[in-house]
């Protein structure tokens, strides 16, 4: 295993740590005409909305076997790694930054913390709580072409930036 179709070998490292940060199954992704896609259903070539409601195509999936944490803000649905970079009104967060920023070269990420303001595609949300379960489960992710970013359960996230990629 490790592998995804494609000849992209070497997205998963580090024991499964992942590259960028991964959501599990069910993670609602926001579509261009503003319907949502269950994160395991998004197919190379689907045309996904960023925050700025710009256009960007799926051209990398990623999938694998994860074991750890995986967090929830404010008492919402347990649904990301800790390497996964949120946008908020001070710039890309995650809760595992030198993760974030060694497999999205380029990338300034800084930690999240309580009262940082995450931006969402109905407004901001302020982290009043974050919290973490340990589990054992197959978790998702992929690379967009235009901005590099997406929406995740309403949440604008930045998406995997991995040497794989053919520009």
């Amino acid at each position: 295993g490790g592998t995804i179709g494609g000849g992209a070998t070497g997205v998963t490292n580090g024991g499964g740590g992942g590259v960028g940060g991964c959501f599990v199954a069910g993670t609602e992704i926001t579509l261009l005409d503003g319907s949502k896609k269950a994160i395991e259903d998004v197919k190379v070539g689907d045309r996904l909305l960023d925050i700025r409601g710009e256009k960007v195509i799926t051209d990398e999936l990623v999938g694998f076997n994860y074991k750890g944490q995986i967090y929830s803000i404010n008492g919402g649905p347990y649904f990301f790694t800790p390497n996964h970079p949120f946008l908020t009104l001070d710039g890309w967060k995650s809760l595992d930054p030198e993760k974030s920023m060694k497999e999205s070269p380029g990338v300034q990420v800084s930690m999240m913390k309580l009262g940082d303001v995450l931006v969402k595609t109905d407004g901001y949300e302020v982290i009043m709580s974050l919290d973490s379960i340990y589990s054992e489960e197959r978790v998702y992710n992929f690379s967009v072409s235009g901005s590099h970013e997406y929406i995740a359960n309403d949440y604008a996230v930045h998406n995997l930036i991995s040497p794989v990629i053919k520009k």
